[in-house]
């Protein structure tokens, strides 16, 4: 079967001829406005079937949009899920290295802890086996004995009188040091926040330019959609001003044929009427012959002048019906050229509206990467100032453990007790950490559930989409078939008008 084309110009026959003046009589002669040819009622519902066809074209364009409308709010929502999560997430990381360091410097102070109270027990272990060294050798070494406990105690002395004498070098040693790390890290930190500033400001910057294009593109946006929908507006009302305009002319055209067909109806009843009057007359006496030839000759001569104003009415009559048919399927030709267009336009406007959702795709990331980056830039700002707080911290606990060694045994008991009870505060810490990790585990499985839902709705979008191809698919072989059907219409038309012609030529 042969695709039909609506550039192509439909192939020319020779006209047919007339048809009878009973085939064109409507069926009931009681109902004369409501009586219609085959060919009126086949252009009449191939009419109303293009009118449906464009409705329903409307119809899906309408809801693709709702369904594109939809996908977009709830993919809004997503990301504003995803985001809250990624932002939560951020802050545990943040949390846990603080909590790490911490741990790290704790770890540092126990280790000195410890060297001191090795050094402690090592001195108290010389002294021991010095003690007993003396003892074991008794009064045989009376003399060497006193001069090494002399040397011993002169020893000791010295010995007393260093550890407030290192103590105070170790203070200012680390004083020192703590004092070169406070520059060192003043100095770092102006520099880091000098180039945090210029990094802001060309951020600050960057945004303000994105958030001018987002705007320049929203307004573009709107533009181009409002536009798009006055033009396809306004082609609406043009095409169906067109439609009823032809209609109405198409209409008014077979209520003309209609007429015709009643009169040339009539003219062949009279000319039956004549008909049987010749035959009555024929099959007449003969004495009323002779009497009724002239009569005859003229009622002959009226005949032929009636039978060639039929004809000449009935050239008439084909010559305006092949002009109705020619205008009818150039109408048909035009409206299918027209849906067409609008399919076109409906698609270019699809493909236009997913280009602009794309640019806007792409102009979201930006922005979610901007706010990353402005994030990234808080959160270290926080660090940097959690960690001079901790330097600080740990300056005092440095000074403070100084003093512990000063004290004595009894405030090392007191910092151990501290140190169990900082145990429990991290055990309980990492207790609520897992919680807090098992409410994130489930936050994830509910976005990943949506996520699900979100796939499932995009097939089910896929399935509908390819059930309207399918629909256009079926369209497109109903058409075939109907010109088909047209075409043995014709041919059949052709057919009746050479056997009309033969039956005119037997009768002549």
């Amino acid at each position: 079967m042969e695709r039909f084309d609506p550039s192509q110009e439909p192939p020319r026959r020779a006209p047919p001829a007339p048809p009878r003046p009973e085939w064109l009589k409507p069926e009931s002669a009681t109902a004369p406005n409501a009586a219609q040819t085959p060919m009126m009622d086949f252009f009449q519902r191939r009419v109303e079937a293009l009118e449906r066809d464009l409705v329903a074209e409307r119809e899906r364009a309408s809801a693709a949009r709702g369904l594109l409308a939809q996908q977009e709010a709830l993919k809004s929502e997503v990301e504003t899920h995803l985001k809250s999560l990624t932002d939560q997430l951020r802050r545990e990381k943040i949390e846990r290295e603080g909590a790490e360091a911490g741990m790290h410097a704790r770890g540092r102070i126990e280790q000195l802890e410890k060297r001191l109270d090795e050094m402690n027990a090592t001195f108290a272990q010389l002294l021991k086996e010095a003690v007993a060294r003396r003892d074991a050798d008794g009064p045989a070494a009376g003399a060497p004995a006193v001069e090494l406990f002399s040397s011993l105690v002169l020893k000791v002395e010295k010995l007393a009188e260093r550890p407030p004498q290192d103590e105070k070098i170790f203070e200012e040693r680390v004083g020192r040091r703590l004092d070169e790390l406070g520059q060192s890290m003043a100095r770092a930190l102006d520099d880091w926040r000098r180039s945090q500033e210029t990094e802001r400001k060309r951020l600050d910057e960057r945004m303000e330019a994105m958030a001018r294009e987002r705007g320049d593109l929203a307004r573009h946006w709107e533009d181009q959609a409002r536009a798009l929908r006055d033009d396809q507006a306004k082609e609406r009302a043009a095409r169906d001003c067109e439609i009823s305009r032809q209609v109405s002319a198409l209409a008014s055209r077979l209520e003309i044929l209609a007429g015709e067909q009643k009169l040339s109806a009539q003219g062949a009843g009279d000319v039956s009427q004549a008909v049987g009057r010749i035959v009555s007359i024929l099959t007449a006496t003969p004495k009323t012959k002779d009497a009724l030839i002239v009569e005859l000759e003229a009622e002959k001569e009226e005949l032929r002048r009636v039978l060639n104003d039929r004809q000449e009415s009935l050239r008439r009559f084909a010559g305006e019906r092949r002009e109705v048919e020619k205008s009818m399927g150039e109408s048909l030709v035009r409206l299918s050229a027209e849906l067409e267009e609008e399919r076109a336009r409906t698609r270019a406007a699809e493909a236009r509206g997913c280009a602009f959702l794309g640019e806007i795709e792409i102009l979201k990331a930006r922005l979610a990467r901007l706010d990353d980056l402005e994030r990234a830039v808080k959160d270290r700002d926080d660090r940097i100032f959690a960690l001079c707080a901790e330097r600080d911290e740990l300056a005092r606990s440095l000074v403070s453990e100084a003093q512990k060694v000063r004290a004595g045994i009894e405030e090392r008991r007191a910092a151990d007790a501290e140190a169990q009870s900082r145990a429990g505060l991290l055990s309980k810490r990492l207790e609520e950490e897992a919680a807090r990790r098992a409410l994130i585990e489930l936050s994830a499985t509910d976005a990943r559930t949506r996520l699900a839902t979100m796939g499932e709705q995009i097939s089910r979008a896929c399935q509908e989409r390819d059930a309207v191809t399918l629909r256009f698919s079926e369209w497109e072989k109903e058409r075939q078939r109907l010109l088909e059907t047209l075409r043995k219409k014709d041919e059949m038309i052709a057919l009746l008008s050479s056997t009309f012609q033969g039956v005119l030529k037997k009768d002549s």
